[in-house]
């Protein structure tokens, strides 16, 4: 008597079988692959010491609500992989796709604390890239002086809709001393978004330095006449000189703080002549408040570069320079007329070391200074390219409220 013949569905399943399992094996390697990439951001963004990939996780902190949506999408279907079939594999991806959220979550909760604790309100569409305002064109650019055989330009951002005169914000950008301008993207970004608030925003061109062109006892006189200059034309754009106030980042920030440190003391001086009028306060993001610990930066990644900028600025180290370390330091100029002070600092800042700003935060604290220290953990410099994030609005939210509160209103 013959065998029975096999069924051909039955032979059609058990031929597509091994396909099936090769399959959803390569899916659990996806997912792995995927999570272990986000718990190694993650350690990254905690240990940011760690060569590069303390710096790549550094990089998706300052983008972790959507970091953090995307582990959990992943912890979701590593999660669901384990509930069909518990082995080693799956349950290995799983354990790792969940640490990846967990990490991400106690970052978003570190930051989420810090904008609770400075009275901010998150846009929620912002922290996933949606609904950020659209960068506006300046309202005016014009040359306030010339200087250092070079035009020095003023962009202007006027408010919406202004029925009175509106305070007036300088804004002084960074990049080192030695490269950035007034109208750069991120720049630009943040003069519309407060002129949206109400301010008239005049963002201003120094002299940048070079391998030939050290300008660190030329760019603050350029400034101060560019406050001049302001204080004379402010009313044409709708604005208010009596209610001024300084922002910068990065070196910006340093010249933010040493020009209106000096502006109060009465001993910043004008290439334009005219009369420098007072600043009623200054927000300093990431500032460069210790320029000797900036040069002496121990980063091996970012050591090289923070050495260019201030031997270009100053002309050379600290040991052959002291005076002129000395003379670019804020707390040089610090005085009892001095504007109130916000000073936001990234806790992991790669180029700039934090340190500096602490120690100036104390120093106000010591001489009575209205001062206020933002630690923002655990980002790195230049943060607030990521407009819409926790830490971007943060800075912007505090900001305003800090002029506001002290004589912007």
């Amino acid at each position: 008597m013959s065998d029975q013949a096999t069924p051909e569905p039955t032979r059609d399943r058990e031929s597509r079988a091994p396909a099936r399992r090769w399959a959803g094996l390569a899916v659990v390697l996806l997912v792995g692959a995927v999570a272990a990439v986000l718990l190694a951001l993650i350690v990254g963004a905690l240990n940011p010491q760690l060569p590069r990939i303390g710096w790549r996780g550094l990089q998706q902190a300052g983008q972790i609500v959507r970091f953090t949506l995307v582990a959990l999408v992943v912890a979701v279907i590593a999660l669901w992989l384990w509930w069909r079939r518990r082995d080693w594999l799956r349950s290995l991806v799983a354990v790792t796709a969940v640490l990846a959220l967990l990490g991400g979550g106690y970052i978003t909760t570190r930051q989420l604390l810090t904008a609770q604790a400075e009275g901010v309100n998150l846009n929620p569409l912002q922290l996933v890239g949606l609904g950020e305002p659209a960068t506006r064109a300046p309202d005016a650019d014009v040359v306030y002086t010339r200087d250092q055989g070079e035009d020095l330009r003023v962009a202007i951002w006027r408010p919406p809709q202004a029925s009175i005169p509106a305070p007036v914000v300088v804004y002084l950008h960074g990049g080192g001393w030695i490269m950035g301008g007034r109208a750069d993207e991120t720049v630009a970004a943040h003069a519309s978004w407060l002129a949206d608030q109400g301010f008239v925003v005049a963002s201003v061109d120094y002299s940048l330095s070079g391998p030939q062109r050290h300008l660190w006892n030329a760019v603050e006189p350029q400034l101060g006449c560019a406050l001049s200059w302001v204080a004379g034309n402010a009313a044409q754009y709708g604005g208010d000189a009596g209610r001024l106030g300084l922002v910068g980042d990065s070196a910006g920030g340093n010249i933010a703080l040493n020009v209106g440190y000096r502006a109060n003391a009465g001993t910043l001086e004008s290439v334009c002549g005219g009369s420098v009028p007072r600043v009623a306060a200054v927000s300093a993001l990431y500032p460069v408040a210790d320029p000797v610990g900036f040069h002496d930066n121990p980063n091996p990644a970012t050591s090289e570069l923070a050495t260019t900028m201030t031997e270009q600025y100053l002309g050379g180290p600290p040991q052959q320079y002291p005076q002129r370390y000395t003379a670019i330091t804020p707390s040089t100029h610090l005085t009892a007329q001095a504007p109130a002070t916000l000073l936001t600092v990234p806790t992991a800042d790669s180029l700039v070391p934090p340190q500096g700003a602490y120690d100036l935060a104390a120093e106000l604290e010591r001489r009575q200074v209205p001062g206020h220290l933002i630690r923002v953990y655990p980002l790195d410099h230049s943060f607030d390219h990521a407009l819409g994030s926790i830490g971007t609005q943060t800075w912007r939210q505090a900001t305003v409220s800090w002029l506001r509160d002290h004589g912007l209103g």
